[in-house]
């Protein structure tokens, strides 16, 4: 199935052209839950597995200090290739969320006033101890605040199905959690071009296991938003009563 190295190239041209429209959403939900302006300006920012940089951006933009990780050479190529067309002080640096310490990163323990992690830890393997890093590097009062796809809304067999006031969204293997993925087996020959990131795959969770790992690593639930797709130009309008993603916001004690 298609890789992030494979997919690199198709993500860029997506987030910066006119199919943005849900990376945006992303992005405004996790300004908003991280306070705004008056929220970032000044503070010292993570924007854990950063892509090609748009929340990074919008970040600096409002004043934070912002260091951004990711694993992906091409993305994080791509993120200093725009610090160098329009300086913005942003640090990238290379890492995984699975290892943010000296073998990765490099960030110390409680040196970031906030973490965000935009449509990024659905696709970590190891989710508690990415958590349990953040928690590390995160100061006391410091927020995590992480937007995924809706774990009911956007799974392996999840559907539009007919319904009496038009299309509805109905869960498929909701309880099976793990690795999925809508592309081609392994080995198997490969679309060209990817249209969708569910070809790629992630590790499906349910609300259970997101809000008890949150808890596991020492993060205090402090919001909840399950923003729908009815404001996104161009989006499907099916969307429009339905929770495109989760969005989190949690804060170490």
């Amino acid at each position: 199935m298609p890789t992030w190295d494979d997919a690199a190239q198709w993500y860029v041209d997506g987030v910066r052209g006119a199919g943005r429209g849900f990376n945006d959403l992303a992005a405004r939900v996790t300004l908003d839950l991280l306070g705004g302006p008056d929220g970032v300006a000044g503070r010292r920012v993570l924007d854990l597995g950063c892509g090609e940089g748009h929340v990074a951006r919008r970040l600096a933009r409002l004043g934070a200090r912002v260091v951004a990780v990711e694993p992906t050479v091409a993305l994080l190529d791509a993120a200093r290739a725009a610090e160098r067309a329009g300086p913005l002080g942003i640090d990238y640096r290379p890492g995984a969320a699975e290892d943010l310490g000296p073998a990765g990163p490099g960030l110390g323990d409680a040196t970031l006033d906030a973490v965000c992690a935009v449509l990024v830890l659905h696709h970590v393997a190891d989710l508690d101890t990415a958590l349990g890093h953040v928690h590390r590097v995160l100061r006391p009062g410091g927020a995590l605040v992480v937007v995924l796809p809706h774990p009911w809304t956007d799974h392996d067999g999840a559907c539009w199905v007919p319904g009496p006031g038009g299309e509805q969204r109905a869960a498929g293997a909701y309880a099976r959690e793990g690795y999925w993925s809508s592309g081609p087996a392994v080995g198997a020959a490969q679309p060209a071009p990817l249209t969708s990131v569910r070809e790629i795959g992630w590790y499906h969770r349910t609300l259970g296991t997101w809000l008890t790992a949150l808890a596991r690593a020492g993060l205090v639930l402090d919001e909840v938003r399950e923003p729908a797709g009815d404001d996104v130009p161009g989006a499907d309008p099916r969307w429009a009563q339905v929770p495109r993603f989760l969005a989190l916001r949690a804060v170490r004690a």
